[in-house]
């Protein structure tokens, strides 16, 4: 197995949590493969007791832009929420940050996709997309699948 990451010591911020830094090799790849690989390190933190965080700002994806949207140059955050709710300025500010490899785990593959589903408590627990896009969604569907679906 190749090297799992590294440990940083930024600042004294958060002595008492040790955090998760999950990153994607740049450029990174499709959307769904972006959201399938923080899903597998996610789990993977969780496993190690560690706190999850997403970071596309330092490593960049196909999706970032050259603006901030919403506030925040983060790719990650355009759609979803940070996994434990800790922001990028106060976990590069921690004692304890583990910076994960960018690659993706497939040794993961096999123990992550037989667990994955909308009901499994990690997803459940740390997957939060944005309010607006779910907003989004929700609209979208009730214009379009809702009326095919009473039409039906």
């Amino acid at each position: 197995m190749s090297c799992l990451g590294s440990l940083k010591c930024f600042r004294p911020l958060n002595a008492d949590r040790a955090f998760y830094v999950i990153w994607r090799e740049e450029p990174g790849a499709g959307m769904f493969s972006n959201v399938f690989h923080v899903l597998q390190h996610i789990y993977l933190a969780e496993k190690l007791g560690l706190m999850p965080v997403v970071d596309m700002r330092q490593y960049m994806t196909y999706y970032n832009e050259a603006e901030e949207i919403d506030g925040t140059r983060n790719a990650w955050e355009y759609y979803f929420e940070q996994p434990s709710g800790f922001s990028l300025d106060e976990v590069y500010q921690s004692s304890r940050v583990f910076i994960m490899y960018g690659k993706p785990r497939d040794d993961l593959y096999s123990e992550f996709v037989f667990d994955f589903s909308l009901t499994n408590p990690t997803f459940k627990k740390y997957f939060k997309p944005r309010a607006h896009i779910l907003a989004h969604v929700e609209k979208f569907a009730r214009e379009h699948f809702y009326k095919a679906y009473l039409d039906y």
